[in-house]
């Protein structure tokens, strides 16, 4: 089946286009115009002419200098990005009683409504989306998708994958923020994986907004509160054992430390250097390793304490 589609140039004139999947005849006038952009060609895929007028959407594009309009578009699959994308009707003074849309102005290039409507329909001849350029058109995506509620795989898993992309502490930030639960999840095994310090704000998460900056020093506050009980039990556990020894002479400066001071804001430096050497000495002797419960593993000490983040994230969001 074919659409005809309606646009009107907003430099004036009116363009007819006929898809045929494979074909694409622009008519512009008595002359031929090829469309400036694959990917906006997506935006006219699954579209049939609308009537009447009042149902239209008015859709704004900027690409490769040429602005047009949809007059007349429609989709089988129904979203609220399209809909509140309709802007409401303007009479003119001294304009006919019909009615005349302002036009909403979208991203330069189009980039996120053509992102989002490759990723929802699913057709071998629509072009790979690409991944967002900068900072500001990832932002962009992710507040519209989140938004207009596009929640199919395809759009989850293209966010996810782009997010994988970024540095932990922002990928986790912005997983959080937007709601993706998968990623923020990767993001959390990553920045474990990885030892990444987050007893700071790193620069390259400097463009989140507030909300995700207070989230981010809530995971800060929550590792160091979890990071101390775990502390606090090896040492209780490395103490209790008889095959090592209690006296500083055996210790070396940073487990010495460790061993004979309170968890404090002061030691966090010297105990996150050293948590590895410290875990290590715990979990290569045997005696330690049996006095460990059943049900806990000194290795994931550390791990345990990002388990709970992506819930008191989600918590700290929704009551920012």
């Amino acid at each position: 089946m074919a659409w005809i589609v309606q646009l009107t140039l907003l430099r004036g004139g009116l363009i007819f286009w006929r898809d045929h999947y494979s074909t694409n005849l622009l008519k512009l006038g008595i002359r031929q115009i090829r469309l400036p952009s694959d990917q906006i060609c997506a935006l006219l895929f699954n579209a049939r002419m609308s009537s009447p007028p009042e149902l239209s959407n008015l859709i704004s594009c900027a690409d490769d200098g040429i602005e047009f309009r949809v007059d007349s578009f429609m989709l089988r699959r129904s979203s609220l990005f399209f809909g509140n994308m309709a802007a409401p009707y303007r009479k003119p003074s001294g304009a006919s009683d019909s009615p005349t849309l302002e036009p909403t102005q979208l991203s330069e290039g189009g980039y996120v409504i053509n992102t989002l409507i490759l990723l929802s329909y699913n057709y071998s001849s629509l072009p790979e989306p690409l991944p967002p350029k900068n900072a500001e058109d990832r932002l962009e995506l992710l507040h519209a998708a989140e938004k207009y509620k596009f929640t199919g795989r395809a759009v989850n898993a293209f966010l996810v994958e782009h997010l994988a992309t970024l540095e932990p502490l922002q990928a986790w930030a912005l997983a959080v923020r937007f709601n993706l639960r998968e990623a923020s999840m990767n993001a959390c095994k990553r920045i474990i994986e990885e030892d990444v310090n987050i007893t700071a704000l790193a620069d390259d998460v400097q463009e989140l907004d507030a909300v995700s900056g207070r989230m981010l020093m809530r995971l800060q506050s929550i590792q160091k509160a979890t990071f101390s009980a775990a502390c606090e039990r090896i040492k209780k556990i490395y103490l209790r054992c008889p095959k090592h020894p209690r006296g500083p002479i055996h210790m070396e400066g940073a487990f010495q430390s460790f061993l004979s001071s309170p968890f404090t804001e002061a030691s966090w430096d010297i105990i996150d250097t050293n948590y590895s050497v410290i875990t290590e000495s715990v979990t290569n002797c045997e005696t330690c390793r049996k006095l460990v419960p059943d049900d806990e593993d000194i290795q994931e000490g550390r791990q345990g304490t990002f388990r709970h983040l992506t819930t008191s994230a989600e918590q700290e969001a929704k009551n920012p």
